[in-house]
C-alpha cells in the first residue's frame, strides 16, 4: 500500500518531533528491530499525540430505477486537526473499480488466472463520474485515475482550519457485484458516494479499491434520499424526516404485491407507482454510511434498552422472521458484556441479495439468517464501526476479533463443540486444521500482511489465525484479564482510528506483562510452533510421587507452557512453564501417581504436529467409515474395515483393511488381505505415503506392492508440484516412478483371472516420468499432461511411450448455463509394448481397470455386462465400449457439452448432488501402421483391414449424479467395429466417474 505525504514540509516537522520524543525507546529496541522486515513490527505511528481530521457530509441524492442511475451533490466540511499544512485532498470513486473489464480490484479476486479473456463483461459494469468539483466557493481542477480523484485545494488548508468541498456527481449502478448492486427492483448501495480518503500520521491513504475493506475519516452524515414512493428504506443513521416506509410489518404480515404468493419478479425492474418522496437520514460518530431499499421489504424491530433494534427482509425470506431480530439482540447482548455499550441509537440487520453480509455503521447487509454471520456482522459495529482501523492494512483488527468474538459466543452458548458440532473436534480443534496445513505446507503468511498482498491464504490468515490469536492471548492472560483487555480496549478507543499498537498497549498496561514478542510471532512472522515431550518420569518420593518431563521445542515460535497431568485417582492437573529454551526440563510433586501428561491438551499454542505433546502417545481405533473424515489431531489413527466380493476363480472372499495415519497427512498406510474360500488362497496388498521433505514444499513419496487374484507388482514414486504460491497459475506437477507388474504364475501362465486379450504374460518393468501444468483464464481453465515411460533392464518387454493429455474446462466464473469441455488424447507407442500398455480405443487400459475390484477378475462384475461399465480413459471413444481394441498409437478428441439440469431441486441440492446432463461427442484416428495386428483373430477375421483408416466417432447423453454416471451413445459411425449393423440405437453404460 501506497502512502502520500502533502508537500509542505509538515511531514518532516513532525518526523523530526517523533523521533526526538522516542529515541529512548528506539535505541533500546534497535537490535531487535534491525533484524525484522521494513514495517514487519507494531509503532505507535502517532508519536504519543493522538488525532484524527474531522469530515462530515450533506448528501443529496436521486434514484432512478427505470434506468439504473444515482445523481446527486455532496458538500464535505473537512477540518484539519493534523499538526500539517496541506494542499491537496484525495476522494475515493469506489464504483469505478467495476468500470473496466479487468480492473485492479477484479485482478485481485481473479489470482491465479493466467489472462482475461472477457473480464467483467459489460452487462456487470458500473461507474462514478465527477460532473464538478469547487472548494469554499471556487470550481477546482482534479484528475482521476481509476478510483482515485486528486485535486488541489484553492488555498493551503492550515492546522487547525476549515475548508469546505462541492461534488456533484453519477452513477450507473451495477447489477449486484461483490457488496452493492440492483437486482430487479432491489438496491444495495453501499461504496457509492464519493468519499474523503483519511489522512492521518502515515500521510495521505489514496489507495486504489482493491481487495480488502475500508478505511473512513469520523464524521456525521446528513444524507437525502429521493426514490419512488413505494420503496422501503434502511439505511445507516436515523430518519429525521420523510417516510422510510417502515410501517410495512413482518412476522406474518400481508405481502406486498408481485407474483401468487406475494414474491415479485426478482429480474424485473419496479415499476413505480407513482410519486418520489426524499427520506433523510442522519447518522453522527460514523466513518461511512450505506443504505438498502426494495418495495417488498417489511421491518421487525424493538428496543433493548435505548437501542432501537431492526429486521429488514423480503417476506419471502422466511427464515428471517423472528430469529434474525432475536440473534441481533443477543449479539448485543453479549457485545456489551465483553466490550461495552453498544455506542449508537439504532442497529438494522438488512437482507440483501448479496453472497456472505457486510458490515457498516449501525447496519450489516446480510445474504441470509445464518445465526453466526448475524453474530459477526453486528460484531463489527464495534470492531470496525467504532474501533475503525484500516481494514486493507490491518484486515485481523477488524476481521480477527469480530469472529473471536463470534466463535466465543458459540463456545459460551452452545458449549465446546459448537452450536452443529459433531462431538470429536471442538470449535477451536475444527478451526486449527487448516492454519495448521498452510504451516506443514509451508504457505502460511504473516497475519499483520496487507489483504492485496496475499497470496495463499487471505482467508484462513485473517479468518481463522487471528481469532486463534486472540484464543491463544485469552489462554495467556486468562479469561478475566482478558476481557478487561477488551472492554477498556473500546472504552478508550471508540470513535478513532486504531492499529495493532493501540490493542496491544492496552493489553500490556491491564495485564502488566510483556506481550510484544507473542504479537510478534503470531502476528508479523510465519514461525511453526512445535513442542515434544520427550522423557516421562514417574518415581515415588516418600507418600508422594515425582514426576520429571523433559521438553524439546522444535520449532521456532515460544509460547507459554500449559502441562496437564492425569494423576491414578483422576484428577487432572495443570503447570505452566517457560516455553523460550530448545530443552526444558521440569519436576513436580504430586500427592497422587501422575499415569500421563500432555502439552497444552486444547492446542492454544497451535502446535503444527500435535501427536509428540502426549505421553505416552495417544492412538485411536475407529471403522473406516467412507463418510467419516474425522482424523484426531493428538493421536495416530488405525481405521478398520472388513471386506468381502466374488470372483469366479477365488469364489467368495472376505478379509480385513487396515488404514492408518496421523491428521490424514503423516505415515499413511494401507493393509490388506483377503481369503478365497474356493482358491485357498490369500491375496495382499500394502501402500505408504508421507511428506518428503528432502525436496522442500509439495513433495512426497509413494509406495505399493501387491499380490493378489492372479498379479503381483510394486511401485515406487515421488511427487512434487513446483509453484510460488498458492495461486501460481503456472504451477507444476512432476511425478518420478518406477514400477513392477507381471501375472503371479510365469511358469504356468495363470490367465485365468483376467479377460482373454487383456495382459501378456512377462515381468513388465518400467520407470517414468510425468509432468502437468493447468494455467487458466477468466472463462476456461486448461490443463496439460505429458507421461513418458520406458521399459528397464529385467523386463520381458521392450518399449517405449509418450502420451499427452490437453484438456479445456470451465472456469468457475464461467457465465453461461451451456459449459463446453474439451479434450485432446495422443498416444504413442515404439518397438513392442505388451497388451496391457496399448492405448484402448473406448476407455481405460487394464492396468487401471485393475485398481476397481469389480472389474479386477473374470465374474466379478456380471460377465454379460462388463463392458457396460465404463471407466474413462485413453482414447475415451466411449461409444465402442462393447470389444477390445488395443493399438501402439492413436489420436482423439472428446467434446462435451453440459446442459441445464431439468429435474427439481434448488441450486443448493444440484450442487450437492453435482447433478449433470451432457451431450458428447467423441472422435478419434488411429495412427499404428497395422492397426489389425494385436486384435483377436476372431474380430480380424470378421473386420474390413480398411475400418480404421478413416475418422471413428460417436455422440449420445450422459447424466451424472454425485459420482453415479450413466451415457447413452445413440451414434457410431462404423457400427462394425462392435459387431452391430445400425449407426443409430440406443446403447447404455454406467460408472463412477466423468471423463471431465
Amino acid at each position: 500500500m501506497t502512502y502520500r505525504r502533502s508537500d509542505d514540509g509538515g511531514a518532516a516537522r513532525r518526523i523530526a518531533r517523533t523521533l526526538t520524543r522516542a529515541l529512548p525507546a528506539m535505541l533500546a529496541a534497535a537490535a531487535v528491530l534491525a533484524l525484522l522486515p521494513a514495517g514487519a513490527w507494531a509503532y505507535d505511528v502517532w508519536g504519543g499525540e493522538y488525532w484524527q481530521q474531522q469530515v462530515d457530509y450533506e448528501i443529496r441524492a436521486e434514484l432512478d430505477p427505470a434506468n439504473h442511475t444515482l445523481t446527486g451533490t455532496e458538500t464535505i466540511r473537512y477540518r484539519n486537526n493534523s499538526p500539517d499544512t496541506l494542499k491537496l485532498f484525495y476522494l475515493h470513486l469506489y464504483p469505478n473499480a467495476y468500470r473496466d473489464k479487468s480492473s485492479q480490484l477484479i485482478r485481485d479476486y481473479m489470482k491465479g488466472t493466467l489472462w482475461f479473456i472477457v473480464g467483467l463483461p459489460k452487462s456487470w459494469r458500473g461507474w462514478m463520474d465527477v460532473t464538478s468539483l469547487g472548494a469554499d466557493g471556487d470550481e477546482i481542477p482534479f484528475t482521476v485515475d481509476g478510483t482515485i480523484l486528486r485535486a488541489e485545494l484553492p488555498e493551503p488548508l492550515p492546522p487547525g482550519g476549515e475548508t469546505t468541498i462541492e461534488v456533484a456527481f453519477t452513477e450507473k449502478i451495477r447489477p449486484v457485484l461483490g457488496r452493492a448492486g440492483y437486482k430487479g427492483s432491489h438496491y444495495t448501495m453501499a461504496q457509492w458516494y464519493p468519499k474523503m480518503a483519511v489522512y492521518d500520521a502515515l500521510g495521505w491513504h489514496d489507495d486504489q479499491f482493491r481487495m480488502g475493506e475500508f478505511y473512513g475519516e469520523f464524521g456525521t452524515f446528513d444524507v437525502h434520499i429521493t426514490l419512488p414512493e413505494e420503496y422501503v428504506i434502511a439505511a445507516t443513521g436515523v430518519p429525521v424526516s420523510g417516510d422510510p416506509g417502515w410501517e410495512k410489518r413482518g412476522g406474518g404480515s400481508g405481502r406486498p404485491g408481485g407474483r401468487p404468493g406475494g414474491r415479485p419478479n426478482p429480474g424485473a425492474a419496479a415499476e413505480p407507482a407513482g410519486g418520489s418522496k426524499t427520506v433523510h437520514f442522519r447518522a453522527e460518530r460514523v466513518h461511512d454510511f450505506a443504505w438498502a431499499a426494495d418495495p417488498a421489504f417489511v421491518v421487525q424491530d424493538t428496543m433493548l434498552n435505548d437501542v432501537k433494534v431492526m429486521s429488514v427482509y423480503r417476506p419471502w425470506r422466511r427464515t428471517w422472521a423472528d430469529s434474525v431480530l432475536t440473534h441481533t439482540i443477543r449479539s448485543l447482548e453479549w457485545l456489551e458484556e465483553i466490550a461495552g455499550p453498544y455506542p449508537y441509537p439504532q442497529i438494522t440487520v438488512v437482507e440483501c441479495p448479496i453472497h456472505g453480509g457486510m458490515e457498516y455503521p449501525m447496519m450489516a447487509m446480510n445474504g441470509y439468517s445464518d445465526e453466526g454471520l448475524v453474530l459477526h456482522e453486528v460484531g463489527h459495529s464495534y470492531f470496525y464501526g467504532a474501533l475503525a482501523n484500516d481494514e486493507r492494512r490491518e484486515a485481523w483488527l477488524d476481521e480477527g476479533l469480530t469472529q473471536f468474538q463470534t466463535l466465543w459466543y458459540m463456545e459460551e452458548r452452545y458449549g465446546h463443540f459448537g452450536k452443529d458440532g459433531s462431538g470429536k473436534r471442538t470449535i477451536w480443534e475444527g478451526l486449527s486444521k487448516p492454519i495448521i496445513d498452510l504451516h506443514r505446507a509451508g504457505y502460511a503468511e504473516r497475519v499483520a500482511t496487507p489483504v492485496h498482498e496475499f497470496e495463499n491464504g487471505y482467508n484462513q490468515m485473517i479468518y481463522i489465525k487471528a481469532p486463534l490469536f486472540l484464543n491463544a492471548l485469552r489462554y495467556t492472560l486468562g479469561e478475566e484479564t482478558f476481557r478487561e483487555c477488551l472492554r477498556t480496549f473500546f472504552a478508550r478507543w471508540k470513535f478513532k482510528h486504531v492499529d495493532e499498537y493501540a490493542f496491544l498497549s492496552v493489553c500490556e498496561e491491564v495485564s502488566g506483562r510483556d506481550l510484544g514478542e507473542i504479537f510478534r510471532q503470531w502476528l508479523h512472522t510465519t514461525k511453526n510452533c512445535d513442542y515434544r515431550v520427550n522423557r516421562f518420569d514417574v518415581k515415588p518420593e516418600g507418600d508422594q510421587f515425582r514426576a520429571t518431563v523433559e521438553i524439546e521445542r522444535k520449532g521456532e515460535m515460544m509460547m507459554p507452557l500449559t502441562l496437564a497431568f492425569r494423576l491414578k485417582n483422576g484428577n487432572t492437573e495443570p503447570k505452566r512453564v517457560d516455553g523460550t529454551l530448545r530443552t526444558i526440563e521440569e519436576s513436580f510433586l504430586f500427592p497422587a501417581k501422575p499415569v500421563s501428561v500432555a502439552i497444552n491438551p486444547n492446542n492454544e499454542i497451535l502446535d503444527i504436529y500435535f501427536r509428540d505433546n502426549f505421553s505416552p502417545r495417544r492412538r485411536d481405533l475407529a471403522f473406516d467409515c467412507v463418510r467419516d473424515g474425522y482424523r484426531p489431531p493428538d493421536a495416530y489413527q488405525f481405521r478398520l474395515l472388513p471386506l468381502g466380493y466374488y470372483n469366479d476363480i477365488d469364489g467368495g472372499k472376505a478379509g480385513l483393511r487396515v488404514r492408518g495415519g496421523y491428521d490424514g497427512h503423516y505415515r499413511l498406510f494401507t493393509l490388506q488381505g483377503l481369503y478365497g474360500f474356493e482358491s485357498e488362497t490369500v491375496d495382499g496388498y500394502g501402500s505408504f505415503e508421507h511428506p518428503l521433505g528432502y525436496l522442500g514444499k509439495d513433495a512426497k513419496i509413494r509406495a505399493e506392492g501387491y499380490y493378489r487374484e492372479g498379479r503381483q507388482g510394486g511401485m515406487l514414486a515421488i511427487d512434487k508440484k513446483r509453484r510460488k504460491s498458492l495461486t501460481d497459475p503456472l504451477a507444476q506437477d512432476i511425478t518420478i516412478f518406477a514400477s513392477y507388474q507381471e501375472l503371479a504364475n510365469r511358469k504356468l501362465a495363470d490367465t485365468a483371472y483376467v479377460y482373454p486379450n487383456t495382459y501378456e504374460v512377462g515381468a513388465n518393468v518400467k520407470t517414468g516420468l510425468g509432468f502437468s501444468i493447468a494455467p487458466k483464464t477468466d472463462l476456461f481453465a486448461t490443463s496439460i499432461s505429458v507421461l513418458g515411460e520406458t521399459s528397464l533392464w529385467g523386463s520381458d518387454f521392450d518399449y517405449q511411450k509418450l502420451t499427452l493429455d490437453a484438456r479445456i474446462t470451465p472456469a468457475r466464473r464461467y457465465p453461461l448455463p451451456f459449459k463446453p469441455y474439451l479434450r485432446f488424447f495422443l498416444g504413442h507407442s515404439a518397438v513392442d509394448p505388451p497388451l496391457q500398455e496399448m492405448y484402448n480405443l473406448a476407455g481405460a487400459g487394464p492396468l487401471d481397470k485393475e485398481r476397481y475390484f469389480w472389474l479386477r477378475s473374470v465374474g466379478a462384475f456380471p460377465e454379460d455386462y462388463y463392458n457396460n461399465f465404463h471407466v474413462p480413459g485413453d482414447a475415451n471413444l466411449r461409444g465402442y465400449y462393447d470389444g477390445d481394441f488395443s493399438f501402439k498409437r492413436i489420436f482423439s478428441s472428446n467434446i462435451e457439452l453440459d446442459l441445464p439440469f431439468p429435474l427439481p431441486g434448488g441450486r443448493g441440492l444440484r450442487r450437492l448432488l453435482d447433478q449433470r446432463l451432457y451431450l458428447f461427442y467423441d472422435w478419434g484416428k488411429v495412427l499404428s501402421e497395422h492397426p489389425m495386428e494385436f486384435l483377436p483373430a476372431s474380430m480380424r477375421a470378421t473386420l474390413d483391414p480398411t475400418v480404421f483408416d478413416g475418422y471413428i466417432s460417436d455422440f449420445g447423453v450422459g447424466i451424472s449424479v454425485w459420482k453415479l454416471t450413466a451415457e447413452f451413445p445413440l451414434y457410431l459411425s462404423n457400427p462394425e467395429i462392435s459387431g452391430e449393423e445400425e449407426e443409430w440405437d440406443l446403447r447404455w453404460m454406467v460408472g463412477f466417474n466423468r471423463l471431465f
